[in-house]
C-alpha cells in the first residue's frame, strides 16, 4: 500500500509526479531513445565530485534517489543525484584529506529533496567529513536536502534569495479502487491476526492513524539530525510546520549561517549579499512599524581560535614596539609578554619589588652601621658592590647605600642621631 516514503518539497513533488505520469502514458516510442541518455552511476559521478587545487567539491542537485535520475527525469530536465554517488564522493574526499592532498570540502546544494531509501546512509557518509566541510545553498535545500546538509556545522546561502526548510515526511498512497472496478477487479488483502497494521486501510481513520504514527516517528529522527548540528530547537522546527524559509529568516531561526569574510568561495560570491541580507532582516522585523532609534552595534563574538590568534598578534605588536623603541627587555619582560601579562602591570610590579628590595638593603645597612658606629661598613658584594674598584657599577651602588646610611644615622655628616 505504501509505495513511496518521500522527503521532498510538496509543490515540486506534485508537479513532477503529474508530468511524469503524462509522459509515461505517451512514452513507448521515447523510452528507447532517452534510455540511452540516462547516465549510469559512473557517468553521473563525474558531475557530482571534483577537485580543484586543494579543495574538493560535491555537487548535490535535483531530486535525490538511491540510483539517480531515470530517463524520464532526464527528458523532463529535472536531473537528480544518487545517494550512492554522494556516499562515494564523501568517502573519496575523506581519503584525499587523510593523504594530505586537499584541505577542505565544499558541498554545493540545490535540491527539492528526495526519497527516504538510502538517505541516512548518505548522511552518515557526509558526517565523516563534517570537520573539513561546509554546505553552500545555491538555490533551495528542502526536506531530504536539509537532512543531508545537517551533517555539517556550517550551511551558508550563496544569495539572499536562497531557501531552506520543508522539514517533514510524506507517504504517497495510490488508491486503485475505482480503476479496478471498471474492469470488474477487486483487490483483497488479508494479514495474520496479530499484524493488521501491516496493511492498514487508509480509507479509514484508523488506517490513516497507523500511517501517521509511522511518519511521526520518522519525523522525530529527521528533527534529531537537524538539532544535533544546528543551533535550533525541536520546538522551533515544529513551529515552522514544514514551511520554507528565505535566507535572512533561516539565519535567524538557526537553519543557516551568515557568510563570513573568511569563508573560502562564499566570500567572493556573497560579498555584496551580506548587507542585503541584513537589510532584509531589518525590513522583515520592522514592517509597518515606526522608525526606532538605532541600537548600538553588537560586539562580534570570536571563536576560541580567532581569540587566540588575535591575542598572539597583540603580543607580537607590543614586543615589536618595544624593540623598535630601543627598549632592552629582560628575560622576565619577554616571558611576561609571551604569557599575556599586561606590560603596565608588569612594570609596576617590577618597580614595587625593586623599591622593597632597596628599602630592605638600607635597613640592613643602618642596623650594621649602628652596631659598628663610624667604622666603614662593607655589605655583601653580591648586593651592595665589592668596593674594590673591579666593577664601577658595583662601587657606585655601594657608595649610594653608604650615602643613604650616612644621611640617616651619622651625626658627623649631618645625619640624625
Amino acid at each position: 500500500m505504501l509505495t513511496d516514503m518521500v522527503l521532498m518539497r510538496p509543490t515540486f513533488f506534485t508537479k513532477r509526479q503529474a508530468r511524469r505520469a503524462e509522459v509515461e502514458k505517451k512514452a513507448n516510442w521515447l523510452e528507447s531513445e532517452y534510455q540511452e541518455k540516462a547516465d549510469d552511476l559512473e557517468a553521473q559521478y563525474k558531475r557530482v565530485f571534483s577537485v580543484q587545487d586543494r579543495e574538493a567539491k560535491i555537487n548535490i542537485t535535483g531530486p535525490l534517489s538511491p540510483d539517480g535520475p531515470d530517463w524520464v527525469d532526464v527528458w523532463l530536465g529535472y536531473g537528480g543525484t544518487a545517494y550512492k554517488n554522494i556516499s562515494r564522493a564523501a568517502a573519496e574526499a575523506k581519503e584525499l584529506y587523510d593523504q594530505g592532498r586537499i584541505d577542505k570540502v565544499i558541498v554545493k546544494m540545490n535540491t527539492p529533496g528526495g526519497y527516504l531509501d538510502q538517505l541516512d546512509q548518505a548522511y552518515q557518509a557526509l558526517k565523516q567529513i563534517s570537520n573539513i566541510g561546509e554546505v553552500r545553498n545555491e538555490g533551495i535545500i528542502a526536506s531530504a536536502g536539509v537532512w543531508l546538509a545537517s551533517a555539517f556545522n556550517r550551511i551558508t546561502p550563496a544569495t539572499d534569495s536562497a531557501q531552506i526548510g520543508s522539514i517533514g515526511v510524506v507517504a504517497t498512497i495510490l488508491d486503485y479502487t475505482g480503476y479496478l472496478d471498471n474492469f470488474g477487479i477487486k483487490e483483497v488483502e488479508i494479514t495474520n491476526t496479530e499484524s493488521p497494521n501491516k496493511r492498514p486501510d487508509v480509507l479509514t481513520a484508523e488506517g490513516v492513524d497507523v500511517i501517521r504514527r509511522e511518519l511521526d516517528d520518522l519525523y522525530g529522527v529527521f528533527v534529531s539530525k537537524v538539532t544535533a548540528a544546528r543551533p535550533i530547537t525541536k520546538a522551533t522546527i515544529d513551529g515552522l510546520k514544514g514551511e520554507m524559509l528565505i535566507a535572512s529568516k533561516a539565519i535567524d531561526a538557526g537553519l543557516m549561517d551568515l557568510p563570513q569574510a573568511g569563508d573560502s568561495q562564499a566570500a567572493a560570491d556573497t560579498q555584496n549579499n551580506n548587507n542585503e541580507m541584513e537589510v532584509s532582516k531589518l525590513d522583515i522585523t520592522k514592517t509597518n512599524e515606526t522608525p526606532q532609534k538605532e541600537t548600538e552595534p553588537q560586539a562580534e563574538v570570536l571563536t576560541q581560535d580567532q581569540f587566540n590568534k588575535s591575542l598572539e598578534a597583540e603580543r607580537a605588536r607590543v614586543y615589536g614596539l618595544l624593540k623598535i623603541s630601543g627598549v632592552k627587555m629582560s628575560d622576565d619582560l619577554k616571558k611576561a609578554i609571551e604569557d599575556g601579562v599586561e606590560v603596565g602591570a608588569f612594570a609596576i610590579a617590577q618597580a614595587d619589588r625593586k623599591e622593597a628590595k632597596d628599602k630592605a638593603e638600607v635597613e640592613a645597612a643602618k642596623k650594621l652601621r649602628e652596631e659598628n658606629h663610624d667604622q666603614k661598613v662593607t655589605l655583601k658584594p653580591e648586593t651592595l658592590g665589592t668596593g674594590n674598584g673591579d666593577d664601577p657599577e658595583d662601587d657606585e651602588k655601594g657608595q649610594k647605600v653608604d650615602a643613604l646610611v650616612d644621611a640617616n644615622i651619622n651625626p658627623k655628616k649631618g645625619g640624625k642621631k
